[in-house]
């Protein structure tokens, strides 16, 4: 099973607010999260240290209406993204969103996007981003 690394990173994010950066997302704390700045829509990149080969993606949020998740294989993630999923997910009333997509097929990562094109509120949090698989063979 593949565990992230502490060579993981978050890339990108489109927002930071210094009491909730984007690192909170890969930091494994259930008590911490990233929180986006307003406006839509919001994404990050995760950043995995060796290619892996994921079957599962799993990520707990709040206050998120439209969520699409991309993958890249290549080491140059500018560009070159396929969509994975897109899901509206049900309004929580401010509790954990706990979403599990199994993938039809299983992918090659190097890059993970996430997209977030609508809310519910103003603000959405991102706690936690998950992804089964095993590390791919170089």
């Amino acid at each position: 099973k593949f565990e992230m690394s502490n060579d993981t990173r978050i890339s990108f994010a489109s927002s930071n607010d210094n009491r909730h950066p984007p690192d909170y997302i890969i930091d494994r704390n259930p008590d911490t999260f990233w929180i986006t700045t307003g406006l839509f829509p919001q994404e990050f990149i995760i950043t995995f240290a060796r290619k892996i080969v994921a079957k599962e993606i799993s990520i707990k949020s709040t206050g998120v209406r439209r969520l699409q998740i991309e993958a890249s294989s290549e080491d140059d993630h500018v560009g070159n993204f396929q969509v994975v999923v897109t899901k509206d997910l049900n309004a929580n009333e401010g509790q954990l969103q706990c979403e599990t997509f199994k993938l039809d097929s299983v992918i090659t990562v190097k890059h993970l996007k996430c997209v977030i094109s609508q809310a519910y509120s103003h603000f959405v949090s991102v706690h936690d981003v998950e992804v089964e698989g095993k590390t791919a063979a170089t």
